[in-house]
């Protein structure tokens, strides 16, 4: 990248001599154009590196948000969000209380879900248990993707797909059992939520393709 400067510079100097210089004969050759383009080429990139650093040290909350920006990315967000909405939703189906959204999984399943089948009652905790250790594997591997977002790798993209691929369908899962539930709040709800993780990964495929 540095001899590519210096050979823009040094193309820069030559530009400028032949343009200094009335009684040099100048011709539109196809070497003067290709010069021109390589000195176009590696002069861009230079401004907008500049426009870059005077951006980072603007005063302010505009500084503020740009050097946020240039440190947090999209996936890195997405994969905290979804981190913390698995995880503290696993965990809630232990717990077995009106916590976090005042919804008891055990007790829905008890009161409401498995009579309508004619299911026994005794089924909830197993039930409520399996459904707890998904949401929070889902959870870790979520942790997954924001690590592989906070250190930058290569590979980041695809887990966090993947990751918003295998909630997709555990959603699917969930919204079949609320149609034979008869639950038909919670098959809404469960749309919004895929919904929600569509634009997810819309968002990523975006964020990828601007920082190709």
């Amino acid at each position: 990248m540095q001899l590519g400067r210096i050979s823009a510079i040094f193309l820069h100097s030559s530009i400028l001599s032949r343009e200094m210089n009335p009684y040099e004969t100048r011709d539109d050759s196809p070497l003067d154009r290709s010069e021109l383009c390589i000195f176009a080429c590696y002069a861009k990139p230079e401004r907008h590196q500049m426009n870059d650093q005077a951006s980072t040290n603007a005063p302010g909350i505009a500084g503020l948000l740009v050097r946020i920006h240039n440190t947090v990315s999209v996936g890195t967000v997405l994969s905290l969000y979804w981190f913390l909405f698995w995880l503290l939703n696993g965990f809630d189906k232990f717990l077995n209380n009106d916590t976090f959204y005042g919804v008891n999984f055990k007790m829905t399943l008890e009161g409401a879900l498995l009579p309508s089948l004619g299911l026994d009652t005794s089924l909830a905790s197993p039930l409520a248990a399996i459904v707890g250790i998904i949401e929070v594997v889902l959870g870790l591997l979520f942790l997954v993707s924001l690590l592989a977002f906070a250190t930058r790798k290569p590979h980041r993209y695809e887990v966090a797909n993947a990751c918003i691929v295998l909630s997709v369908l555990f959603f699917a899962l969930l919204t079949a059992g609320a149609i034979l539930f008869g639950a038909r709040d919670h098959v809404m709800t469960q749309g919004l939520f895929i919904g929600t993780l569509l634009v997810s990964g819309l968002t990523l495929h975006v964020s990828k393709k601007a920082s190709d």
